[in-house]
């Protein structure tokens, strides 16, 4: 808010300016000694809106408010009646406690009681759809009984589902849910169904007004399976002491053995390499009469999970003819995880993962139809940021396959470039970080510094050299004060408290805004180079200046609303946090990927989660210690495609 901002600098200049008293009010002139003149002040001070669930207090910036709210239904924000309160003798327009329809920002002016001077605020209500609402009728999490799951459940808002091993019988399948608080489903939970086909479920919400329907399916998928206990598969096969004319043929669900027409089938001991902990029955190395096909049945480690092969010996002098089959049928990275099994289609492979992975030189390696090659070879490095594509060449080196290979992600993302910004009175840069909220900077503390500043020497700047596009340029500044000889240039998701910004700067910076999934992970890209000399307040000595950055997710009923520059890493009530080791120098650009980590012993609670009890923050500095005014003036942090992934 300008007008407050200045008279701060009146309450800044009477604590730390060494005047005589009569001389400093000689030299602040009537900028700190109200007169009856009419007050020239435009701004919001507070803002309620009555009957409407607020989660934490509305953020009041210098020129937009965000409220944070939760809702049972969009259409509770079509007509709400905000009051104000405003600085005195201020009106606005619209008028306080008007209807107005807060499913898109609405614009108010304030007029200041001279009557001249107006400020205009975007305001927003940021809302949360209540999960215990009686409109919600959504399916929020899913089981099934009867088949074997080998993945995570797929829902999304229209569908579910389920993924299985190759083979399963998914003729007898229990599915269970869990809905919407009071909500019911149709057909009912834990009934036997049959997906060998998708099934329609309709949800119903505890109102009995709102009907959602989802298409549940089963879907068995190739690939890692995470379950190895149940695979049941002859891996390969061999004849002891026989001389194969050519490679045995090893499908789902048969071997054929190729022997030279003299050869004795009678009595021959076929060795079989299976699936880890399986076993098979009659047992590898029994001498079997193979004149006719031979039935073998391979158990699965956990004892439940069966399949039959037939197996059989074809003796003949004739060439043996080349298969035509130019599948792939699985593929498997070693080191590397999927969020969930890869899908095999007839042209085209989708592997799944998390989305923080680093895609760009990975090794993958196919199985696939007896005798067939591919192109590029198995074990060859590619980089999958885009889809690459694969030739698979038959046995008989005539008959190909084309496949594209790409990879999904499966994680929720939210995303923070700095291609927006805007100006606060021409004086300096505030950086955008999504159409609602702002980054917060210490661009708005070196405001206060003595002497006039030009935007370019603000710490916090917008630069168009970014890794793509532009990034965010932090720089530790010189101040000419002995108290505070340096301003490092940091950036963060939050608010300061003006009011005490003077007395208590620390204390006045407020982390954190709401915040409702679970973070598991952050990448950002940066470039550092650290300023010459490091000095810890005046004090010039040999040390190294780092930057710094990290995230936290934490419980605003132990934390309380914020963290500030003193508990931002060490409150009780940190429940996640994600930061880099050592801020060492970069000259290029250079991925930093962090976990979160739980802390003080605390994890997620899921319920308080929904409630809104959780606050999230992401803070940066050109300087570590720039808080305890220790660094080195010009060090430059340039930072920009942060990502936040959720669970």
């Amino acid at each position: 808010m300008l007008m407050m901002r200045e008279s701060y600098v009146c309450m800044f200049a009477k604590r730390f300016c060494y005047f005589p008293f009569v001389l400093l009010l000689s030299f602040l002139g009537t900028s700190c000694i109200r007169k009856e003149a009419p007050n020239m002040e435009a701004d919001i001070l507070s803002v309620k809106i009555e009957g409407l669930k607020l989660l934490r207090e509305a953020e009041i910036g210098n020129y937009e408010i965000t409220i944070y709210a939760m809702v049972d239904n969009k259409d509770e924000l079509t007509a709400l009646k905000p009051t104000f309160t405003l600085t005195p003798g201020a009106t606005i327009t619209p008028a306080s406690g008007e209807v107005q329809n807060f499913t898109e920002p609405v614009t108010y002016v304030v007029t200041a009681e001279d009557g001249k001077t107006s400020k205009e605020y975007k305001i927003s209500v940021n809302a949360t759809i209540n999960p215990d609402s009686e409109f919600e009728a959504n399916i929020i999490r899913a089981t099934a009984e009867g088949i074997v799951l080998t993945s995570e459940t797929e829902i999304t808002d229209s569908t579910v589902k389920f993924f299985t091993t190759e083979g399963s019988d998914v003729t007898k399948v229990r599915p269970f849910f869990i809905l919407s608080e009071g909500a019911t489903i149709t057909p009912e939970n834990g009934i036997e169904q049959d997906f060998s086909a998708p099934i329609e479920y309709t949800v119903t919400s505890k109102d009995g007004k709102t009907n959602r329907t989802y298409t549940v399916s089963v879907e068995a998928m190739g690939g890692n399976v995470p379950n190895p206990e149940a695979e049941a598969n002859i891996l390969s096969a061999s004849l002891e002491g026989v001389t194969m004319q050519r490679e045995p043929i090893i499908t789902q669900t048969e071997v054929k053995f190729y022997v030279k027409a003299e050869q004795n089938i009678t009595s021959l001991k076929p060795i079989f390499t299976l699936s880890e902990g399986a076993s098979i029955n009659p047992k590898s190395g029994m001498p079997q009469d193979f004149s006719s096909p031979v039935k073998y049945t391979v158990t699965a480690k956990n004892s439940s999970t069966t399949k039959v092969y037939i197996v059989s010996v074809i003796a003949s002098d004739n060439p043996v003819a080349l298969s035509d089959k130019a599948d792939i049928l699985s593929v498997s990275i070693n080191g590397f995880t999927f969020s969930k099994n890869p899908k095999i289609q007839s042209n085209a492979i989708t592997m799944y993962c998390f989305g923080w992975e680093n895609l760009t030189a990975l090794k993958p390696t196919f199985t696939l139809s007896p005798g067939a090659t591919i192109t590029p070879a198995n074990g060859t490095v590619q980089n999958f940021t885009q889809p690459v594509t694969y030739t698979v060449t038959a046995e008989d080196g005539k008959t190909t396959k084309t496949y594209k290979v790409a990879f999904n992600t499966t994680a929720t993302v939210k995303r923070y470039s700095f291609e927006k910004v805007r100006m606060y009175k021409n004086d300096y840069q505030i950086l955008i970080a999504n159409d609602n909220l702002d980054w917060e900077s210490s661009n708005g503390g070196f405001w206060y510094a003595p002497g006039k500043k030009r935007v370019e020497e603000y710490p916090v700047l917008q630069d168009n050299n970014g890794y793509k596009g532009k990034c965010a340029k932090l720089i530790t500044r010189p101040i000419n004060r002995n108290a505070t000889p340096l301003a490092g240039g940091s950036l963060y998701l939050g608010r300061t408290n003006w009011s005490s910004f003077v007395f208590d700067p620390l204390g006045a910076t407020q982390f954190g805004i709401p915040e409702f999934k679970k973070p598991v992970r952050i990448r950002a890209y940066y470039k550092y180079k650290a300023g010459e000399k490091f000095q810890e307040g005046t004090t010039m000595v040999t040390r190294k200046d780092k930057w710094d950055f990290y995230a936290v997710l934490f419980d605003t009923t132990i934390a309380g609303s914020y963290l500030n520059g003193k508990n931002s890493l060490n409150s009780n009530g940190i429940v996640l946090m994600a930061r880099i080791e050592d801020g060492v120098e970069a000259n290029s650009w250079t991925e930093i990927n962090l976990p979160f980590k739980n802390m003080n012993g605390l994890k997620v609670d899921p319920q308080k989660l929904k409630a809104g009890k959780y606050s999230f923050t992401i803070v940066m500095s050109s300087s570590r210690d720039a808080a305890l005014f220790h660094g080195a003036v010009g060090s430059t942090l340039q930072i920009d495609e942060i990502e936040v992934f959720y669970e």
